[in-house]
């Protein structure tokens, strides 16, 4: 009996240097193969995307549109992009992706057929972090998203007899002067010009020699004494969906120490890129942010009882100078993370004066409101057009329970700007008035 076929947008990934990593670092491939088809997975609801398997490193996913396959691939590759921005470059993480608009058919959970086919070797012609679309997708596209596209010449697909047009999707952060690999190298590149270049070339090489050494042996001696990083606390809870607690807590702690005047601490950023790297060692972490101390612990939440326990570390010699346990209810979550504060700042030999650590503006006291706040700050950084809106609902939420969380409005603005940024990458255009208009708004309630 024949098998049915139907049109469908087919859209093959691959990890760019994955084979040559699991023979290097098997541990650290499979930690950013784990972290990669997370990523993906998060991204696909959103699109009407249809994960139909992996293969390896690589996805193989159905959409019914052309448009929504197009975006949703383009959204993908900002997320590394911006993944990438915050790792060290063997954490990052090279993504090739290939679209094709075909002819399948469905065989049990799997499907196949020319377009499949087509689709996977479409895949390799783009670059690493790149899109490349057949001309039967650029054909159904180019007039209804807003980016641009240039053809490849000379294109050859291994073992496909028809001629298939392909297109590489111009995305924001590529520059201009894009040249497809299927080109040849034009009668410019002559030897006069070689010279210079291999010179800053080799001024470079010399230049990033020199800071690796400095990164890997400079004392810590140079190390401000008054420094700290927060790193994320762990989720012990029996319940994973208390991640949003857990990362709660290591930003308000953050930030509480952030009020001491004579202490450094490290920004959120950089710290949070620590949150999936467990096999980096503390003196590691301490050189490469550049302090003296590092503050890590756990939270486990069973209802209203909350258990956090904290340590402070001595980058230099991983030497354990205060650890505590504190149990308490909900209700005393703020007194928590001022003692966590003081307990630190007294090991770290800083003079508070008078409130210093609690001298913080725009708090609650409402710990409904709090908890709601900080599964808004969770949504909101995982930086998606759902989970912004959904953040924006869970800080309105907050504000209700107490009308004068000025945190809780300027999250809100925070979502609004945030949501231009995303929906530049998502290739359609919003209403920009509007969001900043709502920002702005927000942002003076806040004052």
């Amino acid at each position: 009996m024949e098998k049915d076929s139907h049109l469908a947008a087919i859209m093959f990934t691959d990890l760019v240097g994955y084979s040559e990593l699991s023979q290097e670092n098997e541990e650290l491939a499979v930690e950013l193969l784990k972290r990669h088809r997370k990523i993906v997975r998060e991204i696909l609801p959103d699109h009407g995307g249809s994960e139909v398997k992996t293969i390896g490193d690589a996805f193989l996913i159905e959409f019914s549109s052309s448009i929504r396959a197009v975006k949703c691939a383009a959204e993908i590759q900002s997320r590394f992009f911006s993944y990438n921005s915050l790792q060290n470059k063997e954490k990052q993480i090279q993504l090739r992706i290939g679209i094709h608009l075909g002819d399948i058919m469905q065989d049990g959970d799997d499907i196949i057929g020319d377009g499949v086919n087509i689709a996977s070797r479409i895949e390799p012609k783009a670059k690493s972090g790149g899109i490349c679309i057949s001309g039967q997708i650029y054909d159904q596209v180019f007039n209804k998203v807003d980016f641009s596209f240039e053809e490849l010449k000379e294109v050859d697909l291994k073992n496909i007899q028809q001629n298939i047009r392909l297109y590489h999707i111009l995305l924001p952060w590529e520059k201009k002067a894009f040249q497809p690999t299927s080109e040849l190298k034009t009668k410019s590149s002559s030897k006069k010009s070689s010279t210079p270049v291999l010179v800053i070339g080799a001024i470079v090489g010399v230049i990033a020699v020199a800071a690796l050494i400095f990164m890997y042996i400079k004392p810590f001696s140079n190390v401000d004494g008054n420094s700290i990083a927060v790193l994320p606390f762990e989720n012990m809870s029996a319940d994973k969906d208390n991640e949003y607690f857990s990362d709660g807590i290591t930003e308000e702690i953050l930030n509480s120490l952030a009020q001491i005047k004579e202490l450094r601490v490290i920004s959120r950023t950089s710290v949070f890129t620590y949150k999936e790297r467990t096999d980096v060692g503390i003196a590691k972490i301490g050189r490469e942010l550049d302090v003296s101390h590092i503050l890590e612990g756990s939270v486990r939440k069973a209802g209203n009882k909350v258990r956090i326990t904290a340590q402070l570390i001595r980058s230099k010699d991983d030497a354990h100078l205060w650890s505590q346990t504190y149990d308490r209810s909900l209700d005393d979550i703020f007194q928590v993370q001022t003692e966590i504060s003081e307990a630190i700042a007294q090991q770290m030999k800083i003079k508070l004066v008078g409130a210093t650590v609690t001298e913080r503006r725009g708090l609650t006291n409402k710990p409904e409101a709090l908890e709601l706040y900080m599964q808004a700050r969770y949504e909101m950084n995982k930086m998606s057009e759902k989970s912004l809106h959904k953040a924006i609902q869970l800080f309105k939420d907050a504000i209700a329970i107490d009308p004068e969380y000025a945190l809780a409005n300027s999250g809100i603005a925070d979502c609004y700007i945030a949501m231009e940024e995303v929906n530049h990458f998502k290739y359609y255009k919003p209403d920009d008035i509007e969001n900043y208009s709502n920002a702005k708004s927000y942002s003076q309630k806040a004052l």
